[in-house]
């Protein structure tokens, strides 16, 4: 799992499939910063602000559901390919908060990676596929 690509998935036989992340927080910032600048500027409660309320909450939707479909159509890939998937373990809560730069926690936040391994989870268990944890300090890109 990573921020520039989703998910890189490598099989036994050293094929690599690189699933993108489409990143829709940033795709649409500056119609969100644009949205939410109206919003700031009209009165509050007046018809004018509830339409610019509207359409922030669904630009914040959309980029949700974008960000959703993603994780569900690459788990859902994994289910149907292969009969054992093994993930990483990685800290995201640890990503999120720290690291310093607030480009790099936006981007964490973006990728959705915190839904990734609760949706392979559940997801496996219905199709029956086993899912391997590795462990967070093996050193797996050496």
């Amino acid at each position: 799992m990573g921020l520039g690509s989703f998910v890189t998935v490598t099989d036994s036989n050293e094929d690599r499939i690189v699933f993108s992340n489409p990143a829709p927080l940033r795709a649409s910032m500056a119609e969100l910063r644009r949205t939410q600048k109206q919003l700031s500027r009209r009165i509050p409660r007046s018809h004018g602000y509830e339409r610019a309320k509207a359409k922030l909450n669904r630009l914040y939707r959309k980029s949700t559901s974008m960000r959703r479909e993603n994780v569900h159509q690459v788990t859902r890939y994994l289910m149907d390919t292969y009969g054992e998937v093994k993930i990483e373990d990685l800290n995201i809560a640890a990503m999120k908060q720290s690291m310093g730069r607030r480009a790099f926690r936006r981007s964490v936040s973006d990728a959705g990676l915190g839904a990734f391994g609760p949706t392979l989870t559940y997801k496996a268990k219905r199709a029956k596929v086993k899912v391997v944890v590795v462990d967070r300090y093996f050193p797996s890109s050496q």
